[in-house]
């Protein structure tokens, strides 16, 4: 899973009708997966591995918490609302972000690999 979580994490989906785009894990609005940028909210959410298009289906949101949404929880969900409240979903894009074509190359990837240490030595044990 290492390798995957590195290769999504130089990547991200240009979000057309949603449905190949995960609303958590994915990059797909903003720089950082959504799991990132709010880990409260993805830790308590029921289905983590929703697509944008389930998420944005109906109004309001098609997400449901383990547990209520107060205090700081409550007000990320606000960020997070406003953050993609003008996304229209009309194809998702897969959009390789190592090198300027956007498109994805072997060579991008394992270049990326040998100038970056696995995340394991960056442990400290």
């Amino acid at each position: 899973m290492h390798i995957k979580d590195e290769v999504l994490a130089k990547c991200s989906f240009d979000v057309k009708d949603g449905t190949k785009t995960r609303f958590w894990d994915d990059t797909w609005v903003g720089d950082k997966s959504l799991k990132v940028k709010y880990p409260s909210l993805y830790n308590i959410v029921r289905d983590r591995h929703a697509t944008v298009s389930k998420v944005l289906a109906t109004s309001p949101l098609n997400i449901s918490f383990r547990r209520a949404l107060v205090d700081n929880k409550l007000l990320e969900w606000l960020k997070l609302v406003a953050q993609i409240s003008n996304v229209e979903l009309v194809s998702d894009y897969f959009r390789w972000n190592l090198t300027k074509s956007r498109l994805f190359c072997v060579r991008s990837l394992y270049l990326h690999l040998i100038d970056t240490p696995p995340p394991f030595l960056h442990r400290k044990l």
